[in-house]
């Protein structure tokens, strides 16, 4: 089932948090750095509401292909090729998704957290054919009868978003993907630095995606006729 671009999978209406009493970054700039001489309501530190104003649209192209041949096997494969985008992936979570700009809140449009560009599983039971009409009856008690299952799954890697604490963005400067990368890191944090005063950073929203996944189950059994 594909689902068409002009007819996506929509959310509106989504719970989000925005901070309605940030101070603009010239602002705080001009102000010489006093947060609260600057706010929309002075005297207030950070305000945090919630609002319905976020929003989500899924694409996806899904396929599934089965096959069951009664004592010789079965095998179930599914792809999902898809792409999920929004403003508030989780809406209790104002460490990602909190606006950058709250003046500027469709901005924060981007792949989700949540997104997976590849999703792909397969299921199998496969009965090994030898000595299953064998006449010895020692060999086909003791050889006979073996069958192979497992599941395999395979995912991409879910979309990143990248944030300073204290500045929001940063502005990237570089591929965080380019060459081989040290130890644990998955991306260069060299690719990115703080956005001058006064000023919002320039980076995208995600603009890399974590490792991605495959894992194998396998079993072996026999079966007893």
């Amino acid at each position: 089932r594909m689902q068409r671009p002009d007819d996506p999978v929509t959310g509106d209406g989504l719970i989000r948090p925005v901070d309605i009493n940030q101070p603009q970054p010239q602002d705080l700039v001009a102000a010489g750095g006093h947060t609260n001489l600057v706010r929309p309501w002075r005297g207030y530190d950070s305000i945090i509401m919630r609002e319905t104003t976020a929003r989500s649209r899924y694409h996806g192209l899904l396929i599934v292909f089965r096959h069951a041949d009664e004592r010789a096997g079965s095998l179930v494969l599914n792809y999902t090729l898809s792409r999920t985008k929004t403003d508030a992936t989780e809406d209790n979570d104002v460490r990602v998704d909190l606006p950058q700009n709250p003046l500027d809140k469709n901005a924060e449009f981007a792949h989700a957290r949540t997104d997976r560009t590849h999703i792909f599983s397969a299921y199998y039971i496969y009965e090994v054919p030898f000595f299953r009409t064998s006449g010895e009856g020692v060999l086909k008690a003791m050889l006979g009868g073996w069958q192979v299952a497992g599941i395999i799954t395979a995912a991409s890697g879910p979309a990143a978003r990248i944030r300073f604490l204290s500045t929001g963005r940063p502005d990237q400067v570089g591929d965080p993907g380019a060459g081989q990368q040290p130890g644990l890191l998955w991306f260069r944090p060299d690719a990115f630095q703080p956005p001058p005063p006064g000023m919002y950073g320039t980076a995208p929203v995600a603009p890399l995606r974590l490792p991605g996944y495959h894992q194998w189950d396998i079993s072996f059994s026999k079966n007893f006729y």
